[in-house]
């Protein structure tokens, strides 16, 4: 079963673990929820959702969980042929993290290469880019990795050019962009993931579980 299917599966096994405490007078049963069991919480509610494959077929090795602001580029309408083809490259890209294909991570930003992600400053928020690069005009998704394998992408920009069915000011020519991209992140993991912190550090294995490479 794969990690969609078990996020969203009757059946799977994402257990709440039960934390005891002893007290003087009697005993407590506290309930901590996992970040599995919070994502679907998301999810039901409508303030997350998870990416649909464009084949049913496909391998799903990981998970990403998009906001509404991704989402609604994927569902349509589309202003004309130029937005729907490109939307649909994007959603090609993010479908290689779902189907288990060789990702590259860099963790030194502002030198991300031809990194596939790359994290941003500041590191320790551990906010990533998946750097929509071809074809051209380039995108940039934006998020946090909830654990191993399951992303969450809260928004998305041109990088450099101006997209005659976008609105969004490309990061290029916003000088605040990244701060601001960022910070929208953060602001709605607490919303919606507020009682669990997003992974941070340098350790691949923390990220990526297998068929993944450091440039």
């Amino acid at each position: 079963m794969g990690l969609i299917d078990q996020l969203d599966s009757p059946n799977r096994c994402f257990p709440a673990i039960v934390i005891c405490i002893f007290t003087t007078s009697k005993l407590r049963v506290l309930t901590y929820m996992s970040i599995e069991d919070d994502v679907k919480k998301a999810v039901a509610r409508g303030d997350l959702h998870y990416l649909p494959m464009m084949d049913p077929s496909d391998p799903i090795e990981r998970c990403i969980v998009v906001h509404s602001d991704i989402m609604s580029q994927f569902v349509g309408p589309w202003d004309g042929v130029k937005h729907e083809e490109r939307v649909f490259e994007l959603r090609a890209d993010l479908e290689d993290f779902v189907k288990g294909e060789r990702l590259s991570l860099s963790f030194t930003p502002r030198k991300h290469k031809d990194a596939y992600m790359g994290l941003l400053e500041p590191k320790d928020q551990g906010t990533w880019e998946i750097r929509a690069r071809d074809p051209s005009p380039g995108i940039r998704v934006f998020g946090k990795f909830a654990k191993e394998d399951l992303f969450v992408a809260f928004g998305w920009r041109p990088r450099h050019v101006i997209l005659e069915w976008s609105e969004k000011l490309p990061m290029a020519l916003s000088p605040r962009g990244w701060r601001l991209e960022i910070n929208r992140c953060t602001t709605l993991w607490e919303e919606i993931l507020g009682g669990h912190e997003p992974i941070t550090g340098d350790k691949l294995s923390d990220y990526i579980k297998e068929n993944a490479v450091v440039v």
